[in-house]
């Protein structure tokens, strides 16, 4: 019962892009990558910045206004670029380890929701040594249908969370936030990933904190 009295949520959900591992480079270099392959219009480094995080087939199509075909080549061309070039061109966020291990120790269930391929994902984590932090680890199908909330769904079930009100997703950006909302749990936002500009933070009242390390992370997720 002392974890009860101490942390805020029985089950914690993370985002991965942004939250427990700073991918930007490696995707940003794909990305930079396929649209040379391509022959595609050059993008501005902030640009660029915006395809970390959300789905890469809806961020080329929404960029260059593909046709369904022409998405599916572009997509299929950065995922091979990055699986074997760039994938593991990212860091671990500095306190990530002792953050997670802590919440472990405080018999919190952990899981990873992200938007990211689901092997990528494991190979990433197996890379960086956070596997086995982790009770349950899901990203998104190799053709990018799941929205987030399908995604989080699917963590919850495999932890068998029954109750909603002791979960949270901790998450970077405004995917996050919407598909934790969808999901009917509580969303924990930080501040130092990928999203989150001046307007979106306006945009999103209900949001009150945005943790910036994962010390502040901690303290706002062991609650009083």
């Amino acid at each position: 019962m002392e974890r009860e009295k101490k942390m805020r949520w029985n089950y914690i959900l993370f985002d991965l892009d942004g939250t427990l591992l700073d991918t930007s480079a490696g995707i940003q270099k794909s990305v930079e990558h396929t649209l040379h392959e391509l022959s595609l219009p050059k993008l501005s480094p902030e640009h660029i910045r915006t395809f970390v995080g959300p789905p890469i087939n809806r961020s080329l199509q929404g960029t260059f206004h593909l046709t369904d075909e022409q998405t599916q080549v572009a997509t299929n061309l950065f995922r091979t670029l990055y699986k074997d070039k760039y994938l593991f061109e990212a860091m671990p966020y500095p306190g990530v380890y002792e953050l997670l291990k802590k919440l472990r120790e405080a018999g919190c269930q952990l899981g990873v929701a992200t938007y990211k391929r689901d092997d990528y994902a494991h190979q990433l984590l197996d890379y960086f040594g956070l596997t086995a932090l982790f009770d349950q680890v899901q990203g998104c199908d190799a053709e990018s249908k799941w929205s987030k909330a399908d995604i989080i769904q699917q963590v919850l079930e495999h932890m068998g969370c029954t109750d909603k009100a002791q979960a949270v997703l901790v998450g970077d950006t405004v995917h996050d936030y919407t598909g934790a909302k969808q999901c009917g749990i509580h969303f924990a936002a930080v501040g130092y990933g990928f999203g989150f500009t001046p307007a979106e933070r306006e945009s999103l009242p209900e949001v009150q904190v945005y943790c910036e390390d994962a010390q502040q992370l901690w303290d706002y997720l062991k609650g009083d």
